[in-house]
């Protein structure tokens, strides 16, 4: 029997509103809660295992080296771009590191390697940074304590932030450093713009650098002049048949897996559209540490339609398009074709919420205009974190459609995206 008009826009008893709101409201309190959880595991997860990997450098092992470099930093280069090797260089201002380097052997780890660098080049000297074991090589007339020592406050919230213009941009017209740009404005500038999580506090400009550094293994910065920074990837072109030993051990730790086995297509594939936000983060950085190695294209292209399609084309998109998504990327074109299916009606909303975002990066923000006003639980999400946070960050288009709808998710409500685009990191005065 059909419900009169009358009937069904009857008011609630009062009991029954206040029965009603009380329900509302410990539902989104749960959901809150859910989303404060979500945000210090994932975090605590990340830091962990770039802290582990780091730690656990100097104790890989490489097999057969050869090295042949005309100074320290060329061997430095060397090193990093062949082996995944990350530490962070300052440079001196002497002549000492300019001397050509040979190294060759057979069975070494890193820490033998780094070992005759620093004995034939005896000005310098290696410091493992005692919170997150990140390596830097700097001189030994330079404490590692008087690097980069300017004073740096960290709000609340500066999660998954564009590390150029986030972190380094913000900071270079306060004073305490330059940021030296290497290559191309556009390649650097997307280069650079991977997420970075800052921890709330007072911390150096050092301490920065390394938070910078633990959002992926293969990025690492270099000093120069004592204020003069840079910023690049630690890549290698070099055609190879394995992955190199740091992007192993890295996928190891990550993933928790044990032996030395290079991880599959379907692997990765399976770790890309996992539920779990570590386990997609560690299978990013693999990838694009391996970019040169992993063919990403076809892993989206052989993906079976439906979730993991899209899940593998966020996951490109995330590592190669991060300023903004070009009409002719693969993994926009995939995730299109697969929004535009029959059987994108049978997506988890989580992914459905994704997929809008990045459309909306690209000029397209229809379907997050609609999908903004939905209600989320905890189960989705969690589904899009910190995905929708990183993307917030890095379109106006996005926060736009969020604020229009007035969206209420936790970590991405209107409120919270408006203070987004006023949070800043400010140096403390001297």
């Amino acid at each position: 029997m059909k419900i009169p008009p009358s009937c069904s826009q009857a008011r609630p008893r009062r009991a029954d509103r206040r029965a009603a709101s009380g329900a509302a409201s410990r539902a989104a309190l749960t959901t809150a809660l859910a989303w404060l959880l979500l945000q210090a595991g994932a975090n605590a997860a990340t830091n962990d295992t770039t802290s582990f990997w780091d730690r656990g450098l100097l104790g890989l092992k490489l097999g057969h080296v050869d090295l042949k470099a005309a100074s320290l930093f060329d061997a430095w280069d060397d090193l990093g771009r062949g082996y995944l090797v990350r530490t962070v260089m300052v440079a001196g201002p002497g002549a000492g590191s300019k001397a050509p380097f040979e190294f060759a052997s057979e069975t070494c780890t890193v820490a033998d390697v780094i070992g005759a660098m620093l004995a034939a080049y005896p000005d310098y000297r290696l410091t493992q940074d005692p919170d997150t074991g990140i390596l830097w090589v700097h001189p030994v007339s330079v404490p590692y304590e008087s690097i980069l020592p300017a004073k740096v406050a960290i709000p609340p919230g500066m999660e998954q932030v564009p590390m150029l213009q986030g972190v380094l941009r913000q900071l270079e017209p306060q004073g305490a450093f330059r940021v030296y740009q290497n290559g191309a404005v556009q390649v650097f500038e997307n280069a650079a713009a991977y997420p970075v999580t800052l921890r709330p506090g007072v911390f150096t400009v050092r301490d920065v650098v390394n938070m910078c550094c633990q959002a992926s293994p293969s990025r690492t910065f270099g000093v120069t002049g004592g204020s003069l920074i840079s910023a690049g990837d630690i890549l290698d072109d070099t055609p190879r048949r394995v992955a190199r030993p740091g992007s192993l051990l890295f996928w190891r730790l990550g993933m928790g897996r044990a032996g030395d086995a290079e991880p599959t297509g379907a692997e990765l594939l399976e770790a890309l559209a996992s539920r779990n936000a570590h386990e997609r983060w560690v299978a990013r950085s693999f990838i694009k540490a391996e970019t040169f190695h992993v063919p990403i294209q076809h892993i989206i292209m052989e993906a079976p339609p439906g979730r993991k399609a899209v899940w593998a084309s966020l996951g490109m998109l995330t590592m190669h398009n991060l300023t903004a998504p070009t009409t002719n990327s693969p993994g926009l074109l995939r995730m299109r074709r697969e929004m535009s299916r029959d059987t994108a009606a049978s997506l988890d909303r989580g992914t459905v919420v994704l997929a809008a975002m990045e459309m909306a990066r690209a000029g397209d923000d229809a379907l997050l205009k609609k999908v903004a006003q939905w209600n989320l639980g905890p189960d989705e999400l969690a589904a899009i974190y910190p995905d929708g946070i990183r993307l917030a960050r890095l379109s106006s288009i996005v926060r736009a459609a969020l604020k229009e709808a007035n969206c209420a998710w936790p970590g991405l409500s209107a409120k919270e995206v408006r203070d987004m685009e006023e949070q800043t990191v400010l140096l403390v005065p001297k």
